[in-house]
């Protein structure tokens, strides 16, 4: 079926809960890395006002709900996330890429209400990489546009990767913005020097690794996520329900290697509560 999109793109004001829950957040687990420099020095403080404006926080009404729902989800996810230094050379999935076949599924309201649950972990330092340098709505609705960021890392090798990574207020939450935009970004994205720059990225100064999770740009709409996708260990799809065709995400699918881990998120699919629809996130991992 092809249904219209349910709206998860209203604004509305900030519940108390979550105001006071940033400054806790802060007091507690300022998430500044030993060796994170964060730019300027002084920890981003993460704007849930102008998140749910942009449409990238839960409306006040479904909230509790919605960041339940991702408390589930990061359980999925955290169970499939390997620490390459326990079990060898393996696949380094504490790599983790939010995508989709089409724009307009939800993939980077996934990418930050999923990073800024991951964060609230005792063990597990989240760094948010902006890797949608087609369209890098988290870059810009953080504040963070006119910072340097991945392509600038990736352009210049001069610069230590830890330099441009932004500290939160917000557990052990990190950011790096999707940096200057310039010609051949898709060979960039997929040059030796982004190994390079994860693997300094990644790592935490002897304590457990730094889990990378990516926004990247829609599969079937650039040529950038694809080549994101060749760093990465996990592949997560969000799929909107009722919208994206079957074919549309076959075709999506069929641009990766076989081999590659691809799980999947079931986005706004409706329940029922009394008269009233949820668009909620269902199906977790189903995996191909």
């Amino acid at each position: 079926s092809h249904a219209q999109e349910s709206g998860s793109e209203a604004a509305s004001q900030p519940s108390a809960t979550v105001a006071s829950g940033v400054q806790e957040a802060a007091a507690v687990s300022p998430g500044v890395s030993p060796g994170d420099t964060g730019g300027p020095g002084k920890a981003l403080s993460i704007d849930f006002p102008r998140l749910r404006a942009a449409g990238l926080f839960p409306p006040e009404t479904i909230e509790i709900r919605i960041l339940e729902e991702f408390r589930r989800i990061k359980r999925l996810l955290l169970a499939s996330v390997t620490d390459d230094t326990a079990v060898g050379k393996a696949v380094t999935t504490n790599r983790v890429m939010i995508t989709s076949a089409l724009a307009g599924e939800g993939k980077t309201f996934t990418s930050i209400n999923l990073a800024l649950s991951l964060a609230q972990e005792h063990d597990t330092p989240v760094l948010l990489i902006d890797g949608d340098v087609v369209r890098p709505v988290i870059t810009r609705t953080l504040g963070l546009a006119r910072r340097p960021g991945l392509l600038d890392l990736l352009s210049d090798r001069a610069i230590d990767p830890r330099s441009l990574v932004t500290s939160t207020d917000w557990g052990q939450l990190s950011v790096l913005p999707s940096g200057e935009p310039r010609p051949l970004m898709t060979e960039l994205l997929s040059s030796p020097r982004m190994e390079e720059v994860l693997s300094v990225l990644e790592r935490r100064d002897g304590s457990r690794k730094r889990l990378l999770l990516f926004d990247s740009p829609p599969l079937l709409a650039t040529s950038e996520s694809l080549a994101l996708s060749e760093a990465i260990g996990l592949v997560v799809m969000v799929v909107q329900a009722g919208q994206t065709f079957r074919q549309q995400v076959k075709a999506a699918l069929d641009s990766f290697d076989p081999a590659k881990n691809i799980s999947f998120i079931l986005n706004q699919t409706r329940r029922s509560h009394g008269t009233d629809y949820y668009g909620g996130y269902y199906g977790y991992y189903g995996q191909r």
